[in-house]
């Protein structure tokens, strides 16, 4: 590069500014010009130089400008000249598109900016409005123009900038720059205004708005990127947002701006306790001060957003040395009390990894700072021992709820929540442990120069207990979890010290759970080995097995060799027969054990390698005698045994060929196409055992490697590393099961990564391995099922490797894939084009693969071609890998034919220049075999695939020359003889026309149209409807004009006497389009747009009125559609779309009633008008008695007559009549409708509507006999709608029906507000979110956590039904379960062994996996011992015949010797909680009520009152 560097930049950088105006040079000119010419001449070389050359050239333009001082000098008038403005304007628009430049551009840009260059801002102000402001270019060019041109004249061009921003802020893409756009703006507005009050006028009702949206992505960009710089001159305006986010919707606003105060210092702490309820400002500080129960109340709400922020209003106090106030702790207690078991991962995610270390950070500075003033000889009078103590309460407190939460049979996140906090405890040293020094988040919780001044007592044998009851847990990151947490407890483990119980420990791990065919079984007993050998093996040097009395010093080596044995014993059954091992001998639970051990095992201490060499050595050879024993399953190999069948290539026709053999069963054709039990056991177990196999070989290789340059030769040398390569490639080539080629291939990127990383002399090992992999593909020997399989995972890993020592494979690896696709082999090119589109899709090659998308997209538009099947699929594939790569699968799904928020078609193709006469050429052909003007051959996938890609693109006037080649093309496409071909020219020409030219390319496509060609009609207007949908909104009143006068002047010709009806539909739904673009009084106003829909509505009405009276044709129903779709949007002189929804319903056919419903739920206004009652309603309930109607039309009608009846309860609460009137008789109609209907649709959506109906009639005070009867009878509907058995839609069906009845429960008789209570209890506890968030939401609206919702609701019951027998009984029930289910438990119970050996009783995945029943237990005790205290005589007496035979059963099942995991300790916990808390409740009922002691017999009471104490113990641990 520095040959390259002009001589004046070095010049330039070291120049004073008069030293600028110097000659330099041999043309005398002076230095600045001179280097402003240098840098040009860079900026614009081609090919461009270097990145660090660009970079200084923008570097010393910038530094010209800032220099300059202005007027400029005569001698640097070329710096101002309009040339020289066009060159730069050229270049910054240009560069901005480079994220590498962009920022060098954007400073270059504020330099160069002056009222010397209004050429350089006017014609960057074009292009940025032109591309739209929601563009990265266009977003820099906007903030740097806003000084200079002032934002009045922006405000001028763009009224609703600042909407435009808040809207873009929905999207993280630029969400700074953005803001910074917003704050710019609103400060130069702010700068100019003397009123505070005008100032805000300007921009917080937009930011209310966006803060009010229910996108929680677009409230924290504006209260992080745009709100803290506007707040900046004017603090005080923050207390405005706050006083118009009064609503009780609101909550989640109003504390995201409390929390935006807290980290900028604008608020001051709150008094503890606060005794006001306002906000309000302190006068003499203006800051705010925020109430502590404002704070508090946010932390159950439902939106993860205001439980983020209250809690981070105390994590974040920008005073991290500021002890935490009591009012603080509670609101930290609040949150974690109510989101231990946090349901949105978003909150979890802000919780375990930002928030709680954050107030671990602030806690420890806050302790320690008040430590260092209380050791003072005269500490201050604020520091005060008792903050100190108030923390260490907080701990001890927060100790004990977090090991509360890990008890048997709790939630996976509830347990996973817990751990992760106790970690963090743990790390920070408050358990009086080694403190860890790993950082989390950027902030270091755990420095050991400020521990805390104090410890807690986290290493308990109950906590060591329950975290070895979280390793049964199913889910992997609890498991592993806990086992972290516990290896960083002392050893040996509290609770578990003696070698009896922890060989205990380890024999039930190998014996029950590694030999276990569920995974998270074998996974169970994998952790739990690995922690013993951890603990004990290691840490303290016990051996276990039969090396037990060995030396201390060979433990380890014991330990390990121990488990090899027990593999090879495992492999040899499985040697001799597959079967029996899959059946009774599973592998892949001790090779997930040999995974564990080989991950920890210490490689860097003294001798270790040498030490453990033999048996790395042994475990790779037991990892290839797995593969030797497995391969007749999972590979189709050739058999070595002559005259062997040759199998289907894949593994189900293999393992069934096998157990065929096995059992003597039918013939080949029935062994493969049927899996039986066996089959299924065998497949199952054997890739298993080969991908637990692969990924301990990749263990074994890079936890060698990653111990040092000096170790991995000792354990691995270089031959022995090559026959691990080959033997990946072996795997990855030949099975075919996907489940297990897709974890080897991580394991093999694993193993390549290690290896490139490692130097001489085996860093060269992958290339030689890629040499192979290529050659594989080349020779297409293998076959292409199932995507290549493995294959493209071979090449990938290998790249993927190569990236952090930036490996030179990447560009001669792709050009040989190209050439290889290209070739004539058909199977080594579909292998070529496979792993193309696995390279392409895989994020981390994204940009060291952006080069070569072009010619990528060129194969595969050229593949489309072939005529082989694979290719052409394959390459269909890859297109659609290219263009997600390019564009963004998100963007493909959302922008698909919007003109905003597009890649623009400069930067697209300015990337990639050679796709431009490509497309065209191949346009240009696909277009003339679709016109019939060309040999007919296969087009249609690259027609469509350029079609797409433009489409994703929006025109600039930058590519204007390029987009005009390609636009007649597109719209030769539009008249294709194919509709859908049709279709996608008209959506591909957003990405050819720029808007400003959307209204003159709309004229003269309608003015070309022709009826005597209906498809190039067709194609017109449907293009016309796709440029003008997104932009009619933005048509000035003259261009609509412009454009209702030219319809109409076609109105005769392409709709009144148009013969085809579809292209009489498309030219209804422009002049639809066109309408719903006025108002009300501009429609009155504007006699063109007035006659245009008069004229069309009664050509509407006139066909709907004569449909089925005259023969049909091809697209009648299209134009019928069509017709309705504009009767809804316009109605003469006045919007009536509920009294035009009845005409419709009532004179149109039935065939159109499903579609006139549809259009009219989406077009009715909020709120409906009046007319409703007396116009719709009568119609829909019409439909859905009618059993002829077809189901759709049924379901949208209920649906409809739902909304009428919400939009009665909430909008006309004065009005005596209701939008629905239906008799008795019509009553009766819909709920037989109900309960006889095939269709469960209907009888889901009826469900609400009937209930609504009912809830309307109830009234204070008695209600009639028959009123009670229908109640019942609908609320055991939805009782049994919601039962957690039912699909989905069915249990929301009974969310939407209880929900009318909930003003009503507390006036309503017991047993039928029981049943409501009791539906409602087992909804806020439903497995769906959905379920739950909807039957949680209060009767005003708010919504409150499911979990806080469960509570109240408890207590709602615990109020309504203080003497109600029903509840009672309903109580115990709950608390005891029923009889069977509590008698499956004990015998469970009874005969489960001390070893633990789990039972299929619970194998079985429950319905409902989110509801813990020990909640509703708490629930049942703390209600049944209230009542009891309160009226024990008014009360049916407690049922203690059950509880003391039950207690003592307890005891006797607990007195047997138990392992220290219990496979069934959720259940036993379960039961014993159940029995303890009826026996406190009889216990209470029996001192108020002594004689009930004698009905049951003292002796007996006597034993029971010993059995409870037992039971008690058992559960404290």
């Amino acid at each position: 590069m520095d040959n390259d560097r002009p001589t004046s930049f070095l010049k330039v950088r070291k120049a004073k500014p008069n030293e600028l105006l110097a000659p330099f040079g041999d043309d005398g000119q002076p230095l600045a010009i001179t280097a402003f010419n240098s840098a040009l001449d860079v900026l614009t070389r081609t090919p461009a130089p270097a990145p660090p050359l660009l970079a200084e050239s923008l570097d010393v333009l910038t530094l010209l400008y800032k220099r300059t001082l202005f007027p400029p000098p005569e001698s640097l008038s070329l710096l101002f000249s309009d040339e020289t403005q066009t060159t730069l304007t050229n270049l910054i628009w240009t560069l901005l598109a480079s994220p590498a430049l962009a920022a060098k551009v954007s400073l270059l840009l504020s330099a160069a900016l002056s009222p010397s260059t209004r050429v350089l801002a006017d014609t960057l102000l074009s292009l940025s409005l032109e591309l739209s402001i929601q563009q990265k270019r266009s977003i820099i060019v906007l903030t740097a123009l806003i000084p200079s041109i002032g934002a009045k004249a922006l405000e001028e061009r763009v009224p609703d900038l600042l909407e435009q921003v808040i809207d873009g802020l929905k999207a993280s893409d630029y969400a700074a720059l953005r803001g910074k756009l917003g704050s710019a703006y609103l400060l130069a507005f702010a700068s100019s205004s003397d009123e505070v009050s005008a100032w805000e006028a300007r921009w917080v009702a937009p930011v209310v708005k966006g803060l009010r949206s229910n996108d929680n992505q677009t409230r924290q960009n504006i209260t992080t990127h745009l709100l803290p710089d506007v707040l900046k001159p004017h603090p005080s305006s923050l207390l405005t947002l706050l006083n118009t986010l009064s609503g009780k919707d609101d909550v989640t606003a109003r504390v995201a701006l409390l929390r935006l105060a807290r980290v900028k210092g604008l608020a001051e702490d709150y008094p503890d306790p606060y005794p006001g309820a306002k906000l309000e400002l302190r006068p003499d500080s203006g800051k705010l001060v925020i109430p502590a129960h404002m704070v508090r109340d946010c932390a159950a709400n439902s939106e993860s957003a205001a439980r983020i922020d209250a809690f981070e209003i105390v994590s974040e106090h920008p005073l991290t040395a500021l002890p935490l106030s009591e009012a603080e702790l509670e609101i930290v207690k609040e949150v974690l009390r109510w989101n231990i078991s946090p349901e949105s991962a978003e909150f979890r995610q802000h919780l375990l990894s930002g928030s709680f270390p954050h107030l671990l950070t602030r806690m420890r500075d806050s302790t320690f700072a008040l430590q260092k003033l209380l050791s003072k000889p005269r500490p201050p009078p604020t520091a005060s021992p008792a903050q100190i103590e108030t923390t260490r309460a907080f701990f001890l407190w927060l100790v004990s709820f977090l090991s509360g939460q890990l008890y048997p049979g709790a939630g996976h996140s509830r347990q996973n929540s817990a751990i992760v906090l106790l970690g963090y405890l743990e790390d920070a040293g408050l358990g009086g442990g080694e403190v860890a020094k790993r950082v989390a988040k950027g902030k270091d919780i755990r420095q050991e120069s400020r521990p805390f001044p104090f410890t807690v007592d986290i290493y308990t044998p109950a906590l060591v207990k329950k975290l070895l009851g979280c390793l049964q847990s199913s889910y992997s990151h609890v498991q592993e979890g806990a086992l972290r947490l516990l290896e960083r407890f002392p050893v040996p483990l509290p609770g578990l010290e003696s070698r009896e119980e922890v060989t205990a420990l380890l024999d039930t791990a190998i014996e029950t759970h590694l030999a276990s065919t569920r995974g998270s079984e074998s996974s169970t007993g994998a952790l739990l080995i690995r922690l013993v050998y951890s603990a004990y093996a290691r840490r303290l040097g016990w051996t276990f097995g039969r090396a037990d009395g060995a030396a201390d010093a060979d433990a380890e080596v014991l330990f390990i060799s121990h488990l090899l044995e027990l593999l090879e014993q495992r492999i040899q059954v499985a040697e001799q027969d597959l079967v029996v091992a899959a059946q009774k001998h599973p592998m892949h639970g001790l090779l997930q054990a040999l995974q564990q051990l080989f991950s920890v095992v210490r490689l860097d201490a003294e001798g270790a390698p040498e030490r453990l060499r033999p048996l790395v050595q042994r475990a790779s050879g037991l990892v290839q005698r797995v593969w030797n024993a497995t391969r007749p399953v999972l590979s189709n190999t050739p058999s070595e045994t002559e005259g062997a069948p040759k199998l289907s290539d894949h593994e189900e026709a293999r393992a069934s060929f096998l157990t065929r053999n096995d059992e003597g069963a039918e013939d080949d054709d029935e062994a493969e196409s049927s899996a039986s039990p066996r089959h299924q056991v065998l497949l199952s177990s054997s890739w298993r055992a080969m991908r637990e196999a692969g990924q301990l070989l990749s263990i074994l290789v890079t936890s060698a490697f990653s111990a040092g340059a000096q170790i991995w030769p000792v354990l691995w040398q270089v031959d022995e590393l090559e026959w691990v390569g080959q033997l990946f490639a072996t795997w990855l080539t030949g099975i075919r099961h996907r489940g297990t080629f897709s974890v080897i291939g991580p394991a093999y990127t694993q193993v390549t990564t290690a290896i490139s990383h490692a130097g001489d002399p085996v860093a060269s090992m992958p290339k030689a391995w890629m040499d192979g992999h290529l050659d594989t593909i080349a020779t297409g020997e293998l076959s292409t099922t199932r995507r290549s399989a493995g294959l493209p995972l071979c090449v990938l890993s290998i790249l993927v490797a190569g990236l952090r020592v930036k490996s030179p494979l990447v560009a001669p690896t792709i050009r040989l894939l190209f050439e290889i696709a290209r070739s004539e082999n058909s199977v080594a090119a579909t292998h070529a084009l496979n792993t193309l589109r696995i390279l392409f899709l895989d994020g981390k090659l994204g940009d060291v693969l952006a080069p070569f998308v072009p010619d990528a997209l060129v194969l595969a538009v050229s593949s489309f071609d072939s005529p082989v099947w694979t290719i052409r699929n394959s390459s269909l594939l890859l297109t659609t890998a290219l263009l997600d790569r390019s564009f963004g699968a998100k963007r493909n799904r959302i922008n698909r034919y919007t003109l905003r928020l597009r890649t623009s078609f400069h930067d697209f193709f300015s990337r990639s220049p050679t796709l431009v006469p490509f497309f065209l050429e191949r346009l240009q052909r696909a277009t003339n075999v679709s016109l019939g003007t060309a040999n007919t051959v296969d087009v249609q996938s690259e027609l469509f695939t350029i079609l797409l890609l433009l489409r994703q693109v929006q025109a600039t006037s930058e590519s204007r020359e390029a987009q005009a080649q390609f636009m007649p093309i597109v719209e030769a496409c539009a008249s294709s003889r194919v509709w859908q071909v049709r279709e996608a020219a008209a959506a591909a020409m957003t990405g050819v026309v720029l808007p400003a030219d959307v209204p003159s390319v709309c004229a003269r496509l309608l003015g070309a149209c022709d009826v005597r060609d209906q498809n190039a009609l067709h194609g017109r207007l449907l293009a016309i409807h796709r440029l003008s949908v997104d932009l009619v909104d933005s048509f000035d009143p003259q261009m609509r004009a412009t454009s209702c006068n030219a319809l109409l002047e076609r109105l005769p010709a392409l709709l009144l006497t148009n013969p085809c009806p579809p292209t009489q539909a498309a030219f209804l739904d422009v002049v639809t389009s066109t309408i719903r673009s006025f108002d009300k009084a501009s429609i009155s106003a504007s006699p063109s747009a007035g006659q245009l829909a008069r004229r069309t509505v009664e050509f509407a009405w006139s066909y709907l009125r004569s449909f089925g009276t005259t023969p049909l044709r091809p697209g009648s129903h299209a134009l019928g559609h069509a017709c309705v779709r504009f009767v809804l949007a316009y109605a003469p002189g006045q919007r009536t779309e509920t009294s035009d929804g009845a005409r419709l319903i009532l004179e149109c056919p039935a065939s159109f009633h499903a579609g006139i419903l549809d259009e009219l739920s989406a077009c009715l206004p909020v709120p409906l008008p009046h007319d409703a009652d007396q116009t719709l309603g009568p119609m829909l309930l019409r439909i859905v008695l009618d059993r002829a109607a077809d189901q759709s039309s049924r379901i949208a009608s209920v649906s409809l007559l739902l909304r009428l009846e919400e939009e009665r309860s909430d909008v006309w609460k004065e009005r005596s009549s209701s939008a629905v009137n239906i008799s008795d008789e019509e009553w009766d109609a819909l709920r037989k409708e109900h309960d006889q209907t095939d269709c469960v649709p209907v009888k889901e959506a009826l469900l609400p509507f009937l209930s609504a109906m009912l809830a309307r009639q109830l009234h204070p005070g008695p209600l009639a006999p028959s009123l009670l009867e229908r109640l019942k009878s609908v609320l055991d509907l939805i009782a049994a709608a919601a039962n957690e058995n039912e699909p989905l839609d069915a249990r929301l069906s009974a969310v939407h029906a209880l929900r009318p009845f909930k003003p009503h429960l507390a006036s309503l008789p017991a047993d039928i507000s029981l049943i409501a209570h009791r539906t409602l209890l087992a909804l806020v506890q439903d497995d769906d979110e959905q379920v739950r968030l909807l039957a949680a939401a209060d009767m005003d609206g708010s919504v409150l956590l499911p979990v806080k919702a469960h509570a109240a609701l408890w207590d709602e019951m615990a109020r309504t039904h203080t003497d109600n027998v029903l509840f009672v009984r309903w109580l115990w029930q709950m608390l005891l379960d029923n009889g069977a289910e509590r008698g499956r438990t004990l015998s469970a119970l009874s005969s489960s062994s001390s070893t633990g050996t789990p039972s299929v009783l619970f194998a079985v995945e429950p319905p409902n996996t989110y509801r813990e029943p020990l909640l509703d237990v708490e629930g049942a005790h703390s209600r049944l011992l209230f009542l009891y205290s309160a009226n024990p005589t008014s009360l049916p007496p407690p049922p203690a015949s059950e509880i003391v035979p039950l207690l003592a059963e307890l005891v006797r099942i607990a007195s047997r010797p138990a392992s220290p995991i219990d496979p069934l300790a959720a259940e036993r916990t379960l039961l014993a909680e159940r029995a303890d808390r009826a026996w406190e409740i009889i216990r209470e009922w029996g001192d108020e009520e002594p004689e009930r002691i004698v009905e049951v017999g003292e002796d007996r009471w006597k034993q029971a009152e010993e059995d409870a104490a037992v039971v008690r113990r058992s559960l404290e641990g």
